[in-house]
């Protein structure tokens, strides 16, 4: 609390990253990472200009790919955000492509141009939402 005031003192959290092979810690907040069109398509394109290059051995990016995607992001939107946000994004469009690519291989569906949307059954969108539970 603030004791001249009498108002509480928000806390900022600490934020610890490993830039760089350092530890950093400090009270700065976190901001909340808004993806609109425009930072995805970014962000899409620079993650596979990391694949591309070869900064992705396994499921994810190396350190060496991240800290590239950090820095590209930053100074094409002015926005720095933690490597766990982008992490975070990374698994949300991976698992958003599962069920996207999904509903594309499924021979029981069609196509709504007009609305440019999928068409299926009830008994289809059930059985999709079970397995795809926590997709957008």
């Amino acid at each position: 609390m603030d004791s001249q005031q009498g108002n509480p003192t928000p806390s900022l959290p600490q934020v610890v990253s490993s830039r760089k092979g350092k530890q950093v810690s400090s009270a700065r907040p976190i901001r909340k990472a808004v993806w609109d069109s425009n930072k995805h398509t970014i962000f899409i394109d620079l993650c596979l200009e990391q694949v591309n290059k070869g900064e992705r051995p396994s499921t994810h990016l190396t350190i060496k790919g991240w800290e590239a995607v950090l820095d590209g992001f930053e100074s094409q939107t002015g926005v720095r955000y933690e490597r766990n946000q982008l992490k975070n994004h990374w698994d949300n469009t991976k698992y958003s492509w599962k069920a996207w690519h999904e509903l594309l291989n499924n021979t029981e569906l069609g196509w709504d141009h007009q609305k440019a949307t999928v068409i299926a059954d009830d008994e289809f969108w059930t059985n999709f939402a079970k397995v795809f539970k926590d997709c957008p």
